[in-house]
């Protein structure tokens, strides 16, 4: 009998918060787009990655990457954001020395697809603020609808729902302070 996979987890706070963002997000953006080449592009590419996922359930780092494209293709991002994709990590290494390629589980090209997404309007409010009201006021707008979306069910009531509303308040109130906290994490990928 082979070994098991090894899979990916999300462990510190910061991983579980963005994820559960972003996994968050996917529903009502991707049903956002139905009927429009957003959502003819998610429909071409999921063929693709179910191709590219193992029996397990998990993807090699193509599968991740075409799955991360496929919905970032479905999302609408701020005009004049920057073009990025998650770089390949290096492979693990065992304590016996066996190299092993990573693998990741099912939706994590997805979440970080959507933390993409939340932190590229993150950073439009952020650059928006003062220079243009509408601009930024659209950015908020968009970052606010999060609560909306199912995935919202999936954040810890306690920590990271009352993070973000707490900093959607704020944001709405013209403290910037929590929202550039955020941002960090964002630069840290």
């Amino acid at each position: 009998m082979g070994r098991k996979p090894h899979v990916l987890t999300v462990t510190s706070t910061k991983q579980k918060f963005c994820a559960a963002v972003l996994a968050a997000l996917t529903v009502p953006l991707i049903l956002s787009g139905c009927g429009s080449a957003k959502a003819d592009a998610l429909s071409d590419s999921s063929s693709q990655v179910t191709e590219q996922m193992s029996a397990e359930g998990t993807y090699d780092f193509a599968g991740m990457l075409a799955n991360f494209h496929a919905t970032a293709a479905t999302l609408d991002f701020p005009d004049g954001h920057t073009e990025w994709e998650p770089p390949k990590p290096p492979p693990d290494v065992l304590p016996d020395g066996t190299i092993r390629e990573p693998v990741y589980e099912q939706g994590f090209g997805e979440s970080v697809a959507y933390s993409y997404w939340m932190c590229s309007w993150q950073r439009e409010w952020l650059e928006q603020r003062g220079t243009s009201d509408e601009a930024a006021s659209h950015a908020l707008a968009v970052l606010a609808t999060f609560p909306d979306t199912p995935g919202w069910r999936w954040w810890d009531p306690e920590s990271a729902q009352s993070h973000f509303l707490s900093m959607i308040e704020k944001a709405s109130l013209g403290d910037p302070t929590e929202m550039q906290k955020d941002v960090v994490f964002c630069n840290q990928w």
